[in-house]
């Protein structure tokens, strides 16, 4: 199958159209619909102008509609930019404008939060006309494309926290794909892929592509509840999974947990922070299933390096010989995958000292869009410079242990201080303030504002009042510390290192996420 996400689509039509491709609410798409729904979006995008290599705008929750868009793109060359729906209306223009997009086509829920978009920006609500105008439009242009085009654009936020295209050729996502296959038991054909992450993260997007990678069925919900979760998995026999640690610990919370019939349940594919024991034991209690820990970036299409499913069971197991990998390991690199921890002059360090982690292999992406950054963190040579400081073992496990820069990842979300310090800096009784992470058990991180105030009174309940519409919630402060200065360089820069430290004491690294 060549790695080209149009012609993967049009094959499994053509192999066995009546497979079911996805379900969603109770509703079953085969592929033959998949790719015949996928070609009315596709042609619809065309009769509005768009054509290889233009950019599209999609806003809404995951469902029918938003995989007919963004593989309708597809299908026709356009570019998908999936908008982040748990964003403010200011992100929302800054993406579509860093992105040159001239068509969005969004939910009606959240058409209030496009309203001040420049005329230039064609917003199409998703309605009976839109589907009107789908089934109406003439027959798919052909559009010859190769693995080395522009599949997909994810904005993730990026070294200094404005939000950044990360591009994405269908090589990228092939690679991808075809490593999750490789590193997961029991993936093929028969699988029931549950897909909870939103389209318009890697998360979501990945695993969808990746199911149909394997010409096997993706069970996708409009989004992640716990209960709602467990119940899917539970009615639709669900064989595999994704989520992250925080997803797992809130299932696993869930007061009737138990009581869900999970026995079809065969693997958990989680991301975005180790898991410690304790989680990890009551997860396998749980879900009685393997476990399979991937690290990655959006930039490295999602995936990287994995402590797979024997590593857990060494991990887990009470008459485990040799040498156990460390629990709070990233694992090895995947097939394909280069990797290195290196000094800030590109040496690699030595095995047990400190380093920024590099990677390098087909699932690097094209870069960002309009090429910032590129001379910062990818490189000529095609080394990709994560930003995550690391240790290599004697064995070759990575084990995160800091991150370059000041970004938090809070419940899965990177948030940078910046914009929220920006924020915070106008409220009339900050005198000067400092965003930092803080370890907390069930987010991973906490963003933590420390002020110095002019207000004896001022609480965290008046400061995430004052936030509230100026960032996305999840990025609200949910610890408030007061001093009575910040330290700072002789040039004034906030030492945000030293005002972070006194909170990661009793931490044995500096992330938990």
């Amino acid at each position: 199958m060549e790695p080209i996400l149009s012609k993967v689509i049009r094959q499994r039509a053509r192999i066995h159209p009546h497979r079911e491709a996805y379900v969603f609410e109770g509703r079953s798409v085969s592929y033959l619909e998949f790719y015949d729904r996928a070609s009315k979006a596709g042609r619809m995008l065309q009769a509005q102008g768009l054509a290889k290599g233009d950019r599209v705008g999609i806003l809404c929750l995951n469902g029918v509609e938003a995989v007919d868009l963004v593989f309708g793109a597809i299908v026709a060359g356009v570019v998908p930019v999936s908008l982040p729906w748990k964003a403010v209306p200011q992100e929302y223009a800054s993406i579509i404008a860093d992105a040159g997009v001239r068509h969005v086509f969004a939910a009606p829920m959240f058409l209030p939060a496009l309203a001040t978009l420049p005329g230039t920006v064609t917003v199409h609500p998703l309605d009976a006309e839109l589907k009107k105008e789908m089934d109406a439009a003439n027959t798919l242009k052909a559009v010859a494309q190769t693995a080395a085009d522009l599949a997909a654009i994810i904005y993730t936020s990026g070294t200094t926290g404005t939000p950044k295209g990360v591009m994405l050729s269908h090589a990228n996502l092939y690679a991808c794909a075809s490593l999750c296959a490789m590193e997961t038991p029991g993936f093929g054909p028969t699988t029931r892929l549950l897909v909870c992450g939103p389209l318009y993260s890697i998360f979501g997007f990945g695993a969808f592509f990746s199911s149909l990678y394997t010409g096997c069925t993706a069970v996708l919900l409009p989004m992640f509840d716990p209960e709602s979760t467990l119940a899917a998995i539970q009615d639709e026999s669900v064989t595999h999974a994704l989520f992250a640690p925080i997803m797992m610990r809130a299932m696993a919370a869930v007061p009737d947990a138990a009581g869900f019939d999970m026995r079809t349940l065969q693997h958990i594919q989680y991301g975005g922070s180790p898991m410690p024991e304790a989680l990890m034991r009551a997860v396998m209690g749980l879900f009685q299933c393997d476990l399979t820990q991937v690290y990655g970036l959006t930039e490295t299409t999602g995936v990287g390096c994995a402590l797979r499913y024997d590593d857990h069971r060494a991990i887990l197991s009470a008459t485990a010989h040799g040498r156990v990998p460390p629990i709070a390991s990233a694992g090895k690199p995947g097939v394909g995958v280069q990797l290195a921890v290196c000094d800030d002059d590109g040496q690699q360090v030595p095995v047990g000292e400190v380093g920024e982690v590099r990677m390098k292999g087909d699932v690097v992406s094209m870069g960002y869009w309009g090429d910032r950054e590129v001379n910062e963190r990818f490189l000529a040579d095609g080394w990709f410079l994560t930003g995550d400081m690391g240790v290599l073992d004697e064995e070759g496990y990575l084990t995160l242990v800091d991150r370059r820069n000041d970004m938090i990842v809070s419940k899965g979300v990177n948030i940078f201080p910046a914009e929220i310090e920006a924020v915070l800096e106008k409220h009339p009784d900050v005198k000067e303030c400092a965003v930092v992470s803080a370890p907390n058990e069930d987010l991973g991180e906490e963003v933590c504002a420390v002020v110095v105030t002019t207000k004896s009174d001022l609480d965290l309940l008046e400061v995430r009042k004052w936030c509230a519409g100026k960032v996305a919630d999840s990025k609200l402060p949910s610890r408030l510390e007061f001093v009575d200065v910040l330290p700072r360089t002789l040039t004034g820069k906030v030492l945000r290192r030293a005002v972070r430290a006194p909170f990661w004491k009793n931490e044995p690294k500096g992330v938990k996420g």
